[in-house]
């Protein structure tokens, strides 16, 4: 065989490595250009978008999370890294795990709290990185509750897991007793007690007083039927440092009673954005439809020179002091109601005052 007939058969029998190299790859740049799109959507992507980056699965995590890494300054600039964080929980890659958990500790606003949902669609995983996060001392009042609610999902009814929750949350209740007693004297400390003076914005969102605090991790603890809290619970009430407004000891007994409260299950993080895809859809559309409203043109209103030039009415008159005008009736005078008796003898005393 002619040697040049030998190098193109073996050229046509080998494997073209250049092709396969760009097959191989061309999943990634697939997934990262879903991503970059879903970018660029900002508030609201199609949900057929969304759905193509989770079908594209692991090719799509490492996009995802660079997103997630991005530090935006709050609205409109966070949208992308809230719906990366709400991907990223469906698709539930173990290797996400540690990049949520700082985000929550960088945002404490809504991403934070969404950042916590995801987590707890993890299982077990997300139950210890919430764990984490609930001991964290930069992390308080309502972000710590959203926090605590993700844990009891993530727990998904493990007896171990859900009495490992009760301890800490039997400790926080312990910690902030002292703190509620002194809320709740007033004073100068209170104000700082309470969080009306946090400088960083999203911690101060997230601040409860004390009292408050005490009533929601009791509500936490009545959820789960702790039997270890409920004396701890009851003295709370009994002394006073616990706020009744937001749920009564009574409450607190009927939930032991019951065996504890039922947990809301987590749906599909792609359903509910659907749902709110389309009621963002709906408002648009009755926004687009409202008749807006018109006001008075300028030339209307009355000018200031033509109020200036009007007079003035003229003051009223004082009214003086009201005088009966009428003679005085005597006490033998004929009585006024006509009966012919003299006045003594009818109506003086009843016309007299009491």
């Amino acid at each position: 065989m002619d040697p040049e007939d030998r190098i193109e058969e073996a050229s046509a029998g080998a494997p073209d490595t250049a092709s396969a190299a760009d097959e191989k790859e061309s999943p990634s740049r697939d997934a990262r250009s879903l991503v970059d799109r879903m970018v660029t959507a900002g508030e609201w992507p199609e949900p057929a978008l969304m759905e193509r980056i989770v079908a594209a699965g692991d090719e799509a995590v490492e996009p995802l999370l660079e997103v997630v890494r991005t530090e935006p300054e709050g609205w409109p600039d966070e949208p992308p890294l809230y719906n990366a964080v709400g991907l990223l929980g469906e698709m539930r890659p173990p290797g996400a795990i540690p990049a949520l958990v700082d985000v929550i500790r960088r945002i404490k606003g809504e991403t934070g709290k969404a950042t916590g949902d995801a987590l707890a669609r993890f299982g077990a995983d997300g139950f210890e990185a919430l764990l984490g996060l609930i001991r964290d001392p930069s992390i308080v009042g309502y972000l710590r509750l959203h926090l605590i609610t993700g844990a009891r999902s993530a727990a998904a009814g493990d007896p171990g897991k859900l009495s490992r929750l009760a301890e800490l949350l039997r400790q926080l209740f312990a910690e902030i007793i002292p703190l509620a007693r002194e809320y709740r004297k007033g004073g100068p400390r209170a104000m700082e007690l309470a969080g009306g003076n946090e400088h960083d914005d999203d911690v101060a969102m997230n601040a409860i007083p004390p009292d408050e605090d005490l009533a929601h991790l009791a509500e936490k603890l009545s959820a789960l039927a702790d039997p270890l809290a409920f004396d701890m619970i009851r003295a709370g009430y009994e002394e006073g440092i616990v706020d009744t407004g937001i749920l009564s000891l009574n409450d607190i007994k009927a939930d032991y009673e019951a065996g504890g409260r039922p947990l809301y299950e987590q749906g599909s993080w792609l359903e509910e954005y659907r749902a709110r895809y389309s009621d963002d859809l709906d408002m648009q559309r009755r926004l687009a439809t409202m008749r807006p409203y018109e006001f008075p043109a300028r030339s209307s209103y009355p000018s200031p020179e033509q109020m200036r030039s009007e007079p003035w009415p003229p003051p009223a008159p004082q009214a003086g002091p009201i005088r009966n005008a009428a003679a005085k009736l005597g006490r033998n005078d004929p009585c006024w109601c006509g009966s012919g008796k003299k006045y003594k003898k009818c109506h003086l005393g009843k016309d007299a005052p009491s």
